[in-house]
């Protein structure tokens, strides 16, 4: 099958696209149509559960909101999950705009900027990463440095971070179900809500990972279907 050297041939041959989307692309050239440089983020995943360092989000909607801006989003669509995230710099200048598991504004200039079919990492400089997302790996792996009005929320290999002239949250080997992380930079005020559609979250503390994420996600699965929830 002739497909484009970039992506299309390239995802076919390390087999990121099944055979029936090879047909489907090789019919609709879909980046052209639109003006896709370097193509989508890959997700092949389904089920809403994301590592933050040694912990875990489970859940669909936003989950990072600052001052009311919601930051990092997560929700299914067409049976896969899609990535939207809002990066600013420590000036508060939007650094990168992430859709849809789309890049869709930011100069990448300044940037030191690495990617493939399946995973993204943003860095200003040498092991500065503001954004690394890796779906090759079930749960998908994400880091990430978040600013905003000077105050700074990192999922940093080993803990969930807050940081603010008045108030300091550390979080390590836990399971977050149905939650938002919302934060508010005038009175450096740091909460766990519920998910609104919901209306309850839960905590998992289990050190057992695959136990920790086992009951995660039977607890969303109960949560979710009463509200018909994806």
């Amino acid at each position: 099958m002739l497909l484009c050297p970039f992506p299309c041939h390239y995802k076919a041959t390390h087999k990121v696209m099944t055979k029936k989307e090879q047909l489907f692309y090789k019919s609709n050239p879909y980046n052209i149509k639109q003006g896709f440089v370097q193509g989508q983020l890959e997700v092949n995943q389904n089920i809403p559960i994301v590592n933050v360092g040694t912990s875990q989000i489970i859940g669909t909607g936003d989950l990072v909101a600052i001052d009311g801006e919601n930051l990092l989003s997560l929700n299914i669509n067409k049976n896969r999950i899609e990535i939207s995230a809002t990066l600013y710099d420590q000036q508060n200048r939007l650094a990168a705009k992430i859709m849809n598991n789309e890049w869709v504004s930011g100069n990448p200039l300044p940037w030191d900027l690495e990617s493939g079919f399946q995973w993204l990492k943003i860095r200003r400089k040498k092991r500065d990463i503001e954004l690394e997302i890796d779906a090759r790996a079930y749960p998908i792996n994400m880091l990430a440095n978040i600013w905003k009005n000077q105050h700074n929320l990192r999922f940093s290999p080993k803990q969930i971070i807050w940081e603010s002239a008045k108030t300091h949250v550390r979080f390590a080997h836990k399971c977050f179900v149905a939650m938002k992380i919302e934060a508010e930079t005038t009175n450096s005020t740091f909460t766990l809500s519920p998910d609104p559609r919901i209306g309850t979250f839960a905590v998992i503390t289990d050190l057992n990972r695959k136990k920790r994420i086992r009951r995660g996600l039977k607890i969303w699965q109960e949560l979710s279907k009463k509200k018909g929830l994806k």
